[in-house]
């Protein structure tokens, strides 16, 4: 899982008024589960990664991506459905 969650460790000890480090391997990963079931409920990850991703237009002019993009390298598109993307857009497109 890493070192993921929506809320420091520090913070919630700090809630829980505990100073020791003998639980902290367990609220760590209690934290982590925590944030991933978040994700599963809302079908959706807010860790930030790197994907290449594939998005079908609904209409001939329009594009939509899924809510949580932030940002975009490259844009190609398959301007004939033959799965090749030969059209690679600028960012003054």
């Amino acid at each position: 899982m890493g070192d993921y969650s929506f809320v420091s460790l520090a913070a919630v000890k700090a809630m829980l008024g505990d100073a020791q480090t003998t639980n902290d391997a367990i609220l760590r990963r209690a934290l982590e589960a925590a944030a991933v079931a978040a994700e599963q409920v809302a079908h959706q990850r807010f860790q930030p990664h790197l994907a290449v991703r594939y998005f079908t237009p609904h209409d001939i002019d329009e594009l939509r991506l899924y809510p949580g993009l932030i940002s975009i390298t490259t844009l190609k598109a398959d301007m004939d459905g033959d799965q090749i993307w030969e059209t690679t857009w600028a960012t003054t497109d």
